[in-house]
Protein backbone atom coordinates (compact mmCIF):
# COMPACT_ATOMS: atom_id res chain seq x y z
CA UNK A 1 0.00 0.00 0.00
CA UNK A 2 2.94 2.24 0.81
CA UNK A 3 4.10 1.75 -2.77
CA UNK A 4 0.94 3.04 -3.90
CA UNK A 5 0.92 6.11 -2.00
CA UNK A 6 4.70 7.29 -2.64
CA UNK A 7 3.62 6.50 -6.84
CA UNK A 8 0.27 7.89 -6.39
CA UNK A 9 2.09 10.99 -4.67
CA UNK A 10 4.96 11.47 -7.57
CA UNK A 11 2.18 11.19 -10.56
CA UNK A 12 -0.06 13.88 -8.83
CA UNK A 13 3.64 16.07 -7.76
CA UNK A 14 4.34 16.01 -11.43
CA UNK A 15 0.87 16.77 -13.34
CA UNK A 16 0.81 19.65 -10.75
CA UNK A 17 4.57 20.77 -11.49
CA UNK A 18 3.53 20.54 -15.54
CA UNK A 19 0.29 22.81 -14.65
CA UNK A 20 1.66 25.47 -12.85
CA UNK A 21 5.09 25.68 -15.30
CA UNK A 22 2.87 25.92 -18.18
CA UNK A 23 0.71 28.46 -15.95
CA UNK A 24 3.97 30.70 -15.00
CA UNK A 25 4.71 30.35 -18.97
CA UNK A 26 1.40 31.53 -19.78
CA UNK A 27 1.80 34.55 -18.03
CA UNK A 28 5.95 35.02 -17.96
CA UNK A 29 6.59 33.93 -21.23
CA UNK A 30 9.46 32.18 -20.29
CA UNK A 31 10.20 28.30 -18.35
CA UNK A 32 9.83 29.25 -14.61
CA UNK A 33 10.37 26.28 -12.12
CA UNK A 34 7.37 26.79 -10.00
CA UNK A 35 8.27 23.99 -7.96
CA UNK A 36 9.34 23.29 -3.90
CA UNK A 37 11.56 20.84 -4.77
CA UNK A 38 14.85 21.39 -7.53
CA UNK A 39 13.02 18.73 -9.51
CA UNK A 40 9.93 18.00 -11.89
CA UNK A 41 7.60 17.95 -8.79
CA UNK A 42 5.31 19.92 -6.55
CA UNK A 43 4.83 17.82 -3.24
CA UNK A 44 1.71 20.05 -2.58
CA UNK A 45 -0.26 18.62 -5.87
CA UNK A 46 0.77 15.21 -4.73
CA UNK A 47 -0.31 15.64 -0.80
CA UNK A 48 -3.12 17.75 -1.61
CA UNK A 49 -4.77 15.05 -4.16
CA UNK A 50 -3.70 11.75 -1.76
CA UNK A 51 -5.03 13.75 1.33
CA UNK A 52 -8.44 14.29 -1.13
CA UNK A 53 -8.36 10.82 -2.11
CA UNK A 54 -8.56 9.33 1.61
CA UNK A 55 -10.75 11.89 3.14
CA UNK A 56 -13.30 11.96 0.88
CA UNK A 57 -14.10 8.13 0.67
CA UNK A 58 -16.67 9.17 3.08
CA UNK A 59 -18.09 11.32 0.51
CA UNK A 60 -18.20 9.36 -2.19
CA UNK A 61 -21.81 8.38 -2.35
CA UNK A 62 -22.29 12.81 -3.08
CA UNK A 63 -23.56 14.17 -5.81
CA UNK A 64 -20.76 15.88 -8.33
CA UNK A 65 -21.77 19.70 -7.00
CA UNK A 66 -21.64 18.67 -2.88
CA UNK A 67 -18.34 16.71 -3.87
CA UNK A 68 -16.94 20.30 -5.42
CA UNK A 69 -17.78 21.70 -2.08
CA UNK A 70 -16.45 19.21 0.29
CA UNK A 71 -13.49 19.22 -1.98
CA UNK A 72 -12.94 23.26 -2.54
CA UNK A 73 -13.14 23.77 1.40
CA UNK A 74 -10.68 20.66 1.59
CA UNK A 75 -7.91 21.99 -1.27
CA UNK A 76 -8.54 25.62 0.43
CA UNK A 77 -7.55 24.21 3.86
CA UNK A 78 -4.47 22.27 2.77
CA UNK A 79 -3.18 25.57 0.59
CA UNK A 80 -3.70 27.75 3.41
CA UNK A 81 -1.84 25.89 5.86
CA UNK A 82 0.85 24.79 3.39
CA UNK A 83 1.67 28.36 2.62
CA UNK A 84 1.53 29.14 6.12
CA UNK A 85 4.01 26.22 7.48
CA UNK A 86 6.05 27.43 4.11
CA UNK A 87 6.56 31.03 4.81
CA UNK A 88 7.44 30.44 8.98
CA UNK A 89 9.73 27.95 8.29
CA UNK A 90 11.49 29.23 5.45
CA UNK A 91 10.54 32.68 5.59
CA UNK A 92 9.97 32.75 2.28
CA UNK A 93 6.55 33.17 -0.23
CA UNK A 94 5.94 30.11 -2.90
CA UNK A 95 2.93 32.06 -4.06
CA UNK A 96 0.80 35.36 -2.93
CA UNK A 97 -3.08 35.97 -3.86
CA UNK A 98 -2.42 39.58 -2.59
CA UNK A 99 -3.48 41.20 -5.20
CA UNK A 100 -6.53 38.46 -6.13
CA UNK A 101 -9.86 39.23 -5.11
CA UNK A 102 -11.31 37.41 -2.06
CA UNK A 103 -7.99 36.30 -0.49
CA UNK A 104 -6.95 35.11 2.88
CA UNK A 105 -3.69 36.58 4.22
CA UNK A 106 -2.72 35.96 0.34
CA UNK A 107 -2.57 32.23 1.41
CA UNK A 108 -5.77 31.32 -1.04
CA UNK A 109 -8.18 33.04 -2.62
CA UNK A 110 -11.87 32.51 -4.06
CA UNK A 111 -11.19 31.74 -7.60
CA UNK A 112 -7.70 29.76 -7.31
CA UNK A 113 -9.89 27.73 -4.11
CA UNK A 114 -12.87 26.90 -6.74
CA UNK A 115 -10.57 25.73 -9.49
CA UNK A 116 -8.89 23.37 -7.02
CA UNK A 117 -11.98 21.87 -5.94
CA UNK A 118 -12.98 21.79 -9.68
CA UNK A 119 -9.69 19.77 -10.41
CA UNK A 120 -9.99 17.96 -7.06
CA UNK A 121 -13.43 16.43 -8.51
CA UNK A 122 -12.26 15.65 -11.49
CA UNK A 123 -9.56 14.06 -10.35
CA UNK A 124 -11.29 11.89 -7.42
CA UNK A 125 -14.54 11.16 -9.54
CA UNK A 126 -12.70 10.34 -13.17
CA UNK A 127 -9.22 10.80 -12.97
CA UNK A 128 -7.61 8.98 -10.11
CA UNK A 129 -9.92 5.33 -11.20
CA UNK A 130 -8.10 5.14 -14.30
CA UNK A 131 -4.41 6.19 -12.50
CA UNK A 132 -5.40 3.58 -10.48
CA UNK A 133 -6.01 1.10 -12.95
CA UNK A 134 -3.36 1.75 -14.85
CA UNK A 135 -1.09 1.06 -11.51
CA UNK A 136 -2.61 -1.91 -11.08
CA UNK A 137 -2.30 -3.03 -14.18
CA UNK A 138 1.77 -2.65 -14.53
CA UNK A 139 4.63 -5.40 -14.11
CA UNK A 140 5.10 -5.55 -10.62
CA UNK A 141 8.78 -5.77 -10.79
CA UNK A 142 8.64 -2.23 -12.30
CA UNK A 143 6.52 -1.06 -10.09
CA UNK A 144 8.56 -2.01 -7.40
CA UNK A 145 11.72 -0.04 -9.65
CA UNK A 146 9.35 2.73 -10.26
CA UNK A 147 9.08 2.89 -5.98
CA UNK A 148 12.65 2.89 -5.03
CA UNK A 149 12.92 5.24 -7.74
CA UNK A 150 11.36 7.63 -6.79
CA UNK A 151 11.08 7.48 -3.22
CA UNK A 152 15.62 7.68 -3.36
CA UNK A 153 15.23 10.42 -6.35
CA UNK A 154 12.59 12.39 -4.19
CA UNK A 155 14.32 11.94 -0.57
CA UNK A 156 17.58 13.30 -2.40
CA UNK A 157 15.43 15.94 -3.91
CA UNK A 158 13.94 17.37 -0.72
CA UNK A 159 17.06 17.15 1.45
CA UNK A 160 19.31 19.16 -1.39
CA UNK A 161 16.39 21.70 -1.64
CA UNK A 162 16.21 21.74 2.35
CA UNK A 163 19.87 22.66 1.92
CA UNK A 164 19.88 24.90 -0.37
CA UNK A 165 16.93 27.03 1.58
CA UNK A 166 18.23 26.90 4.60
CA UNK A 167 21.78 28.33 2.61
CA UNK A 168 19.89 31.10 1.13
CA UNK A 169 18.06 32.14 4.52
CA UNK A 170 21.79 31.88 6.20
CA UNK A 171 22.99 34.33 3.36
CA UNK A 172 19.82 36.73 3.63
CA UNK A 173 20.05 36.94 7.52
CA UNK A 174 23.93 37.87 7.05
Amino acid sequence: MFSYFILYFSFYSFMGWIGEVIYAYKNQKKFVNRGFLHGPFCPMYGACMITIVMLCKKFANLNPLQFFIVATILTAIIEYLTGFTLEKLFNQKWWDYTEDPFNLHGRICLHFSLMFGMLSTIGVKFVHPIVVFIFNNLNPNFLLFLFYFLTIYLFIDFISTLFSLIEKDKRATN
